[in-house]
Parts: C-alpha cells; structure tokens; sequence
C-alpha cells in the first residue's frame, strides 16, 4: 500500500465538486431545446437538494458572466435560478 506522504496531488484522481456538477446541470438545463424557467428551476431545486447558498453561488457566477458579456443563455440561467430561488425562500418560510 502507497504511503500517503508518496502521493502526489496529481496522482490523486479529483473528484468533481458538487459546485461543478451543478454548473453542469445548469448549462444541461439552460441549453435544452425545450426550456421553460420552471423547468429549469426545478432540476436545480433538486441538484441544490435544499442547499439555498448552491444556488446563490451559482447565480453570482452568472452575475459574473453577464458582466463580461451577457448571453441568451446566461438570461436563461439567471431566470432560472431566480425561480429556484424563491422557491426555495418559500418552502424555507413554511
């Protein structure tokens, strides 16, 4: 067995961060040719699995994006997790 202290970072394989798969989802979500933003929103609710602060983080990425160039895509995204989001505050206050 391997002595941790003979390993490399490189020799580890990496994991995906959850952050990583749900920005996968979003561009799977955003780009489908049927979109709607409850769609949308919904797969993310069910990516972010609850956690309200993915889907911040991922709609600041998107802030972030939208100021270098904005995209219909990133308009897409945007509206989407602006639904999710208040989807999420509302079963937050129930």
């Amino acid at each position: 067995m391997a002595h941790v202290s003979s390993l490399t970072w490189t020799s580890l394989p990496r994991q995906p961060k959850r952050i990583d798969r749900a920005v996968l989802e979003l561009v799977r979500a955003v780009s489908a040719d049927n979109w709607s933003p409850e769609t949308a929103a919904d797969r993310m609710r069910e990516v972010a699995a609850g956690d309200p602060a993915l889907l911040r983080h991922l709609k600041a990425r998107v802030a972030r994006a939208q100021l270098r160039r904005s995209t219909g895509l990133d308009a897409r995204a945007a509206a989407s997790l602006d639904l999710a989001l208040v989807g999420t505050a509302r079963r937050d206050v129930c």
